[in-house]
């Protein structure tokens, strides 16, 4: 098979001559579509594949070949304008890679000849008749029903509906990375060798970045943190890196600056430090990515950051809860990089020295 064709014979991919793909969800999300975005730009060079993506997620998709259409999933008559949209485009074939009620009600009123997407199956009857009228081809959905396909990683179910369509493949997919051009990465490791040289440290010191995000600690919106409680682990764990002569660095995201600030100056009081704990926040997505290719290791949640390390190609130990553990080990790991779960026990504090081992 290793010199099959990649697409089936007079399948409706193979005879498509324009392509959409609804993938209305955040940072992450966005990344895992990167794969099978890049196997169609490939193998279908003369047709034209158009992404319909969020504000939050468009960003990954700047420097892709195919055209980005932004829909902003608050704003008003998103379900009318979106349907209006795709029906008004003339295309062949829609993949909706989200389960999002109104990009589903929207593929139905497209009236696209070929639509593909997944149904909940048995799990919610109900539902699952009113997505099967939505699509033409409907796969079933592992996150309604975890024995479905629970050894499949995202990246892989998305590319299940191409395979529906007249897609065929030999593992692995394209690359799940980020571009970056050499500029933002001589820029990039001045930024990191300059840090270093700040905290007094060696260029080639051994780096490992932690990611700051709300869900680490759980308490968005409360008005008054409570660092013991929430993140003493973080204090011991950058406490047990200094031990073992790791820099830790943080990032995180531009919006979550409000709030890390001033726990990075209570990090800096607690271990008695020399320098404010060293931060990373770049706003600019591919700037973050070229940054991240010049450190050693991340750690962090399950969220965007997991997967941008993953697009960055470096080891990530990233922390989920137990009571999602063996879907999320499974369908989001950090894809084709070497990666570690830590497993976060329900009602208990996150303990820095297991996090460490």
């Amino acid at each position: 098979m290793e010199n099959a064709p990649p697409l089936r014979p007079n399948s409706p991919l193979a005879q498509a001559k324009r392509l959409v793909i609804l993938r209305f969800d955040k940072l992450g999300d966005t990344i895992l579509a990167l794969p099978c975005l890049r196997w169609l730009e490939r193998h279908l060079p003369t047709a034209q594949t158009t992404i319909v993506a969020s504000p939050l997620g468009a960003p990954v998709l700047a420097r892709e070949k195919s055209e980005v259409k932004i829909f902003d999933p608050q704003s008003n008559n998103l379900q009318a304008d979106l349907g209006a949209y795709l029906k008004s485009q003339d295309f062949d074939i829609l993949f909706c890679f989200t389960e999002k009620g109104f990009a589903l009600k929207a593929s139905g009123q497209s009236q696209i000849p070929h639509r593909y997407g997944f149904t909940p199956g048995l799990h919610n009857p109900v539902r699952a008749l009113s997505v099967n009228w939505q699509l033409t081809t409907s796969l079933p959905n592992p996150s309604a029903n975890p024995k479905i396909n629970e050894h499949r990683h995202e990246v892989e179910r998305f590319f299940s509906l191409l395979e529906a369509a007249g897609a065929t493949y030999n593992p692995p997919l394209p690359p799940l990375t980020l571009p970056t051009t050499p500029k933002e990465e001589e820029a990039a490791r001045e930024r990191l060798q300059s840090l270093l040289q700040g905290l007094g440290k060696e260029p080639s010191t051994f780096t490992c970045a932690l990611q700051l995000m709300p869900r680490l600690s759980k308490f968005i919106g409360t008005p008054r943190l409570n660092y013991e409680e929430h993140l003493g682990f973080i204090i011991k764990l950058y406490g047990l890196l200094l031990e073992a002569r790791v820099q830790p660095l943080f990032t995180l995201a531009p919006g979550d600056r409000s709030w890390a600030l001033p726990f990075l100056a209570y990090l800096q009081e607690k271990l008695n430090l020399p320098h404010l704990p060293p931060l990373f926040c770049e706003p600019d997505l591919f700037q973050t990515v070229a940054f991240l290719k010049n450190l050693s290791l991340m750690v962090t949640p399950l969220g965007g950051s997991t997967h941008l390390a993953a697009a960055a190609q470096i080891p990530v130990v990233w922390i989920i809860e137990e009571r999602t553990a063996t879907t999320e080990m499974s369908r989001w790991h950090p894809y084709q990089t070497p990666n570690q779960p830590v497993i976060r026990e329900e009602d208990q504090p996150q303990d820095g020295e297991r996090l460490w081992h």
